[in-house]
């Protein structure tokens, strides 16, 4: 079973996140992330794990992570080869636009 271990502020405890029973609603997982200030590489293996590579989860790293320069970039560049590859799978050629113009975004 996959996890990850997401560090309490001022505190040497963890919460344990099993990655291969996470739930489809992601705001549980998302008000963790947040209320630790959670490692963006965290945000990162979580998003990937639930294929949820939306714009909620874009707001909610630029609000928290705005000075975290270098792991923005990895998110950014996670989040465009996500929808290139939707774009890339998809067969309606407006929902493969639709995914190639969010990838450049």
């Amino acid at each position: 079973m996959r996890s990850v271990y997401i560090p309490l502020r001022n505190s040497e405890e963890e919460v344990r996140v099993c990655l291969d029973q996470l739930p489809r609603d992601a705001s549980d997982i998302l008000d963790i992330l947040k209320a630790r200030q959670a490692p963006l590489d965290l945000w990162l293996i979580i998003a990937e794990s639930l294929n949820n590579f939306d714009k909620f989860w874009r707001k909610e790293i630029d609000e928290h992570y705005a000075d975290v320069r270098y792991e923005r970039i990895a998110i950014l560049n996670a989040l465009g080869a996500y929808y290139s590859y939707l774009g890339k799978i998809e067969t309606k050629q407006r929902e493969k636009e639709e995914h190639f113009i969010m990838a450049t975004q």
